[in-house]
């Protein structure tokens, strides 16, 4: 088929436009993928630029003086070798490859704590520094504990301070300079050393089947609510005490005891009338009670053994039915006299002779 010049030119031209789009098609087809390539690529920024300390903390680099540094808890390279450095402007160190915070092998309680807040290193807060502050950071990360914050205000540096509560409304409270949720018995706890913490003594935390137990005293201990702690109890005047309701509690020595504060062990003693009245421990019974002679006004009959026999009982008063008083019973011998039977007995007739005779 024959063409004329005309249309030949018209199909050239034609053909010619149709491969000059392609061209620029696969151009733009080109710089999206190289688009694509470089997204991920963070931009380097100047030591001190616009970038946040989040975002360091997040493992991006920091740049200075056309030199890329290594960021917070990224991978870098051993001063022995070749390679990105850590930032030493935020004081940062490469440990086993690692960006880290620098900290003093010398002075061992001398640490520092990455802060995203600021982008930086800070010093954890210490005692000999009296808590000096800038950031909740250095007290969390200090031995005051995760209960603490800074209080830094216009006036600086702050100081380590305990929170009122925590987040569960539970008092906070200050022990040897740590910060502690404050337990009392009965509080909710998931282990025995939350309880230990401010509860004194051997607390534990009872319970803890699910979730949550609750502080209190393990067996053979009782608490005492002023001191706020657990205390063993005693069991007879060899009893190692500390304080005396150790040796008075009911399962202990009883009322009619205390801690020897010469000694340190519980002992019998008179507490009504500070020792007065003379005491004793029962063995059988491993409780103090008083002594009571023949014809002494009694309450149980293990005053009467204490005080005067063991064949001895505290018995009513034979002219008093109200009133008991230690007595031999009948049938009995009793040492150191006879009973309160017999001496009334012999009053009696005495008192009737005298009648007789002056008639």
């Amino acid at each position: 088929m024959k063409y004329s010049t005309a249309v030949r030119h018209l199909l050239a031209t034609v053909f010619l436009l149709t491969v000059l789009n392609g061209v620029a098609e696969g151009s733009d087809d080109w710089d999206d993928e190289d688009s694509k390539d470089t997204a991920s690529i963070p931009d380097p920024v100047p030591v001190g630029g616009a970038r946040s300390g989040s975002q360091i903390a997040q493992g991006q680099g920091v740049a200075s003086h056309g030199s890329n540094y290594a960021g917070f808890n990224q991978r870098c390279a051993l001063e022995s070798e070749a390679g990105i450095r850590c930032n030493p402007l935020i004081g940062l160190t490469c440990d086993m490859r690692i960006c880290k915070c620098k900290n003093d092998t010398v002075q061992s309680d001398l640490f520092s704590v990455y802060t995203p807040d600021v982008g930086k290193c800070v010093p954890v807060a210490r005692a000999v520094d009296g808590w000096a502050c800038e950031y909740d950071l250095q007290c969390t990360s200090s031995r005051k504990g995760n209960y603490t914050w800074c209080n830094a205000g216009r006036n600086m540096p702050g100081r380590c301070e305990c929170l009122e509560k925590d987040d569960r409304g539970q008092a906070v409270t200050l022990i040897d300079d740590v910060c502690y949720v404050k337990k009392e018995i009965g509080s909710q706890c998931t282990n025995d050393l939350e309880c230990q913490a401010t509860i004194k003594g051997n607390a534990v935390c009872l319970g803890v089947k699910s979730a949550f137990g609750t502080c209190d005293c393990p067996g053979g201990f009782y608490y005492d609510p002023d001191l706020n702690g657990c205390f063993q109890i005693g069991s007879n005047e060899e009893s190692n005490c500390k304080v005396n309701g150790q040796c008075t509690h009911e399962s202990a020595l009883g009322e009619l005891s205390r801690c020897d504060p010469k000694t340190g062990k519980c002992q019998c003693w008179d507490t009504r009338s500070s020792g007065q009245s003379r005491t004793a421990f029962y063995k059988l019974t491993k409780k103090c009670f008083y002594q009571r002679k023949e014809n002494e006004k009694c309450d149980v009959r293990e005053e009467c053994l204490l005080g005067w026999d063991r064949n001895a009982d505290c018995l009513p008063h034979p002219a008093y039915n109200n009133e008991k008083v230690c007595q031999c019973p009948a049938g009995e011998t009793c040492a150191a006299g006879t009973s309160i039977t017999a001496t009334f007995s012999l009053l009696a007739l005495t008192v009737l002779a005298f009648l007789l005779k002056s008639m």
